[in-house]
This record gives C-alpha cells, structure tokens and sequence, in this order.
C-alpha cells in the first residue's frame, strides 16, 4: 500500500506545471509601465457604490481623509468644472443618468471619463456633458446598425450614428477653442531662390502667430 501511494504522489508531482522563469520587462514595456505609473500617480475621479441597505442606492463613496468631504467636492469640480455642488449633480446626472438606472460600477466609469476630460469651468462642463452624451449615442447607435436584420435599418441606423460622430468632433473643436488650442499651425518653407536683381532667400521660413522668421 505505501508503494502504491508513493507512486500516485510521484505521478501528481510529474502533472504539475514546471513554473516558468518571470522575465524582466523590455525597454518599451519599461516606458508603458512608467507613463502608466506617471498617470495613476494623480488624483483619482471620484468612486460611487451601492447602499444595500437603502434599496441598493448608489451613492458617492466616502474619502478615506482627514476633510473627506473638502476632498469629494474638488473632485467631483474636477469632473464638472463648477464649484457650485447644485450644479455639479446636475451636469453629473445629465450624464451618468439615473443612478438607479445604473450600476455602481457604470456610474464610476463616467465620472472617470469627466475627470480625464477635466473641464476647466461651467461653460467647459456644459461642453463636456454634451460630448460624452454624444459618443454614447454615436457607438450605441453603431452597434444597432451592426445587428440590423434589414438594408433600411442598417441605413437609418448609420445616418443617426454619423450625425452624433459629426456633432461629437464639433464639440471637441469647440472645446479646443474654448481652451486656445485651436488654430495653431506651422508652416515651413524650405528652399534657395536667386532671381536676376533680387536676393537669396537660404534656409526655412517659419510662419505663424501672425508673424514671419526669415
């Protein structure tokens, strides 16, 4: 009997996986993972979670610090660009929607997205709002065309998503206006002209801003 058992133990220790060397990171992982880190290092968006208790309500998560509430509003500035925590619920809603429509895990999801995007006051909030409802009509209404049965519903379906693909870029226009990163361009001319009486112009020409560099 101990023979017998001895073999079966041989037997399960000759199925386990041989464990594989962890190799070090490449180069080019190294720089992933360091921006990843450089990102993460920054302030979090705001987390909501469910009230069991409350007939499963979602609520904003509390912060674990000494003026968590000072905290949860600057955050939740971050995500909205106003001060004003009337407004701050109303622009966040107009976008997360219903809480009791969503889950936790959604609701959080958005205020991620708000907080990356980063509005710098109520007209940049506004602005926001519009533009996430935008992209989410946009991709649902893409994956309705991509399951339309019919020619007519694929077609109805893709005009709609277009219109919101369309409005989604002029908001991301207007938004970059509103943040004077709009316009901006460099022109470089690179070339050696003689002309009989006239002078040499060697090198590049940079324009822009209004101005000329010779």
């Amino acid at each position: 009997m101990a023979k017998k058992a001895t073999k079966k133990t041989k037997d399960k220790q000759r199925d386990l996986p041989v464990p594989v060397e962890k190799r070090e990171f490449t180069p080019a992982e190294q720089e992933v993972v360091a921006k990843y880190k450089r990102r993460a290092d920054k302030v979090s968006p705001p987390k909501f979670e469910e009230d069991n208790h409350d007939n499963n309500k979602i609520w904003i998560k509390a912060e674990n610090a000494k003026d968590g509430d000072l905290l949860r509003l600057a955050k939740m500035t971050e995500m909205t660009g106003t001060v004003d925590p009337d407004l701050q619920s109303k622009i966040f809603t107009q976008v997360a929607g219903s809480p009791s429509k969503n889950s936790a895990s959604q609701v959080s999801a958005t205020a991620a997205l708000m907080h990356g995007i980063n509005p710098q006051n109520e007209l940049e909030g506004m602005l926001v709002a519009q533009m996430i409802n935008a992209h989410n009509n946009a991709t649902k209404l893409a994956r309705f065309a991509g399951t339309s049965k019919t020619m007519e519903q694929l077609k109805i379906y893709s005009n709609m998503a277009v219109k919101f693909m369309n409005a989604f870029t002029r908001q991301l226009d207007a938004l970059q206006k509103l943040r004077g990163q709009a316009g901006k361009q460099t022109v470089r001319v690179e070339h050696v002209t003689v002309e009989s009486g006239g002078q040499a112009i060697v090198g590049h020409v940079e324009g822009g801003g209004g101005g000329s560099k010779k």
